[in-house]
């Protein structure tokens, strides 16, 4: 049996554009994010819960563009939004080579298994993590998951499926635990181990479905959202190079329409493990399909599902 947790304050002031007079441009606030872990173990299993309480206090109510004025619209118009829940409650068995998880829980794509190599695994966590499926974390809330997950490890790859219903989380801190209505992520990844195919490098498969039947979505689409995403990755890096190349495509319905759309980033970097500070310099790109004539045709715009877009603010 054990126990962890911890407490999180943050203030914020934004200075940001605005395209009305009326509106403020200029802002600040505060909030406060605290959390109790309870796990209980045994040689096969794991009984984990978390509780979370999240609350702020002067969200701008008149604001003109940022970070502030969509944690206002989400929880309610409130500007001292506060809430307490169980945010994770899971089971999980485990023997050598197989593990499931089943209850509310955190998820992140593309880090189903590490490389092994710790100034990779940095790349793979801050780079290759979340694109599509994310925790949020850098929000006051955060984001969970309630269904089930599993991996399946051998020496030389990991297969690695999930079947989540999304919680709202993020921005909403009225009811952060509460399902979002009808918003599923499923899918399955194979992961071919750093070193199996390629020297230095991990080649990465993956498949995510996504049913998205809110009815705001729904209105503006003309029905439901439901379709694939799938492609690969390449990680490879030695102690002082990484590169990485991730690739998707998507095919099904955006509502009324066909979804086809994809998305590359391409990136590559180089540490000076022999300077005093160790300077490391990376370099990338990311292109995604857009639409020209929105309305017309097939939906191309990509939709990136529910990721972790920004880690860190900018």
């Amino acid at each position: 049996f054990s126990t962890s947790g911890d407490v999180r304050l943050r203030w914020e002031d934004l200075s940001t554009p605005s395209a009305s007079p009326a509106a403020d441009e200029d802002y600040d606030f505060t909030h406060a994010r605290a959390r109790l872990v309870l796990d209980l173990e045994g040689s096969a299993w794991k009984l984990h819960a978390a509780g979370q309480g999240v609350a702020a206090q002067g969200l701008p109510d008149n604001a003109a563009f940022g970070i502030g004025r969509s944690y206002w619209l989400a929880s309610d118009r409130d500007t001292d939004p506060e809430s307490a829940g169980l945010l994770e409650l899971s089971f999980t068995y485990r023997v050598p080579g197989f593990r499931v998880t089943v209850g509310r829980q955190a998820y992140a794509d593309g880090f189903e298994v590490p490389t092994g190599l710790d100034r990779l695994d940095l790349v793979k966590r801050t780079r290759l993590a979340e694109r599509l499926v994310g925790n949020w974390e850098w929000t006051a809330a955060g984001r969970r998951f309630d269904g089930a997950t599993f991996a399946v490890d051998g020496k030389g790859g990991n297969l690695s499926g999930f079947a989540l219903r999304v919680l709202s989380g993020g921005v909403n801190l009225a009811s952060p635990l509460e399902e979002l209505d009808a918003v599923d992520v499923y899918g399955a990844t194979y992961t071919f181990k750093r070193g199996t195919l390629m020297p230095h490098s991990e080649l990465r498969l993956f498949d995510v479905g996504t049913h998205d039947d809110r009815a705001a979505i729904a209105g503006a689409a003309g029905g439901t959202l439901s379709f694939q995403t799938f492609g690969a990755s390449l990680l490879g890096g030695t102690a002082s190079t990484d590169w990485l190349v991730w690739g998707a495509m998507q095919r099904g319905s955006w509502g009324a329409t066909d979804q086809d759309a994809w998305a590359v980033v391409a990136e590559a970097g180089h540490q000076f493990l022999t300077c005093p500070l160790k300077t490391w310099i990376r370099a990338g790109a990311a292109i995604s399909s857009g639409d020209g004539s929105p309305g017309t045709g097939d939906h191309a715009t990509f939709f990136n599902l529910v990721p972790t877009n920004h880690k860190w603010y900018g």
